[in-house]
């Protein structure tokens, strides 16, 4: 988290008086990192291919992480424990393998679904709350309160992320639709060196710099 607060400072410090966004240069918030990487090492042969492949092998690294575990979670709760008899070493591996296809099918047809939803960031720390919080309780309950026995510990964790989701999912929506808005800071695009169209209108007011084409809708 402190680098990705560190990573706004140095895009919002860069890009203060020339935004991409006004100047459509970016047409979303997520392309702003990719963007500064291009400007600040575009010119040293390599660095920009370099920051793709951290970016590629970090997500690869995590998404191999979740998916093994999800689907050796699938396979000892709720594969073996209705199957009388023990499963061979191959049957084993097709479940494992279609687990892991099945998720990664879903991941990829929830990203339609993502890029509606706002940034990227924001949405992963929205839906990690849905069961961080019920898992704090969970482990919580079993360190400090012994006589809560299981089933109400597994009903108050199901309650709690039924109550979860309903909170962050109504947030998202609500950002989505433009019911919930955030203030930025203030921005401008006097001091950018690169032409750029710019429709404005009597109510709201664009300051360019020199070398920006303006048209001006009335």
């Amino acid at each position: 988290m402190a680098l990705c607060g560190y990573n706004g400072l140095l895009i919002y410090a860069t890009y203060q008086n020339c935004d991409p966004l006004t100047t459509k240069l970016a047409k979303a918030r997520d392309q702003l990192l990719p963007l500064f990487v291009m400007k600040t090492l575009g010119e040293l042969p390599g660095m920009t291919g370099l920051f793709i492949a951290g970016v590629f092998s970090a997500a690869l690294s995590s998404l191999s992480t979740c998916l093994n575990s999800m689907s050796a979670v699938v396979l000892e709760d709720f594969v073996k424990p209705y199957v009388k008899k023990p499963l061979s070493t191959s049957a084993i591996n097709w479940i494992m393998r279609l687990v892991v296809v099945g998720v990664g099918v879903l991941c990829v047809c929830l990203v339609y679904v993502v890029e509606h939803m706002g940034t990227v960031l924001q949405l992963t720390m929205s839906l990690e709350a849905i069961t961080n919080g019920p898992l704090f309780g969970i482990f919580t309950i079993g360190l400090f309160m012994p006589w809560i026995n299981g089933n109400s510990a597994l009903l108050g964790g199901i309650m709690g992320v039924i109550a979860m989701s309903w909170v962050s999912l109504n947030a998202q929506w609500a950002i989505a639709s433009g019911a919930i808005t955030y203030d930025t800071k203030p921005l401008n695009v006097e001091q950018c060196d690169y032409s750029f169209n710019v429709t404005t209108s009597l109510a709201n007011t664009t300051h360019l710099g020199a070398s920006a084409e303006v048209s001006n809708n009335t």
